[in-house]
């Protein structure tokens, strides 16, 4: 075999573990999902507040936990911080409402997770203690970058200065 035919072999073989790894942890965040529903409907949970909550940690643990940072749902806590300080930001969710909804869930999962003994409680109070210190900086944020993009839904914003030269800029 030449040296193309390996790499080819190789990244096939490669594709197949991850192919593998990757609906495995998809069937995990389900199963966790779907308990996490029957926990919160015992627990007196409105069932339309259960489907946002379970949206949101679907969200969290699929879309960002396993598309994004191929990694379970175990490591949730250690990855909270980049999700809601970095990742949400370049996504454009700028919305408090979103911000909020999305913090209580992703704390009421591993609340969840930690009481069941999916995670150590060490790990779910370390991330609990950090998206609260957070928060308010993140829903400041959210607040700065409303109309981010969106001009004319600013009540303060003045008419486009489109006459301005490098010229009228000194002073």
């Amino acid at each position: 075999m030449s040296g193309f035919e390996e790499d080819v072999l190789y990244e096939t073989d490669d594709d197949e573990f991850r192919q593998s790894d990757y609906m495995r942890i998809r069937t995990d965040n389900e199963r966790v999902i779907e308990q996490f529903g029957e926990y919160l409907g015992k627990k007196g949970t409105p069932e339309e507040k259960i489907f946002r909550i379970l949206g949101n940690a679907d969200y969290f643990l699929n879309s960002y936990l396993l598309d994004v940072m191929d990694a379970p749902a175990s490591s949730g806590p250690s990855l909270a911080f980049s999700f809601f300080d970095e990742f949400l930001v370049e996504a454009g969710f700028a919305e408090e409402e979103f911000y909020r909804g999305m913090l209580s869930s992703v704390k009421r999962l591993y609340s969840f997770m930690a009481e069941t003994g999916r995670i150590p409680l060490g790990s779910f109070e370390e991330m609990k203690r950090m998206l609260n210190d957070k928060k308010p900086y993140w829903i400041e944020m959210c607040n700065s970058r409303k109309y981010a993009g969106r001009p004319e839904n600013d009540p303060d914003s003045g008419p486009e200065m489109t006459d301005v030269t490098e010229d009228s800029l000194l002073f």
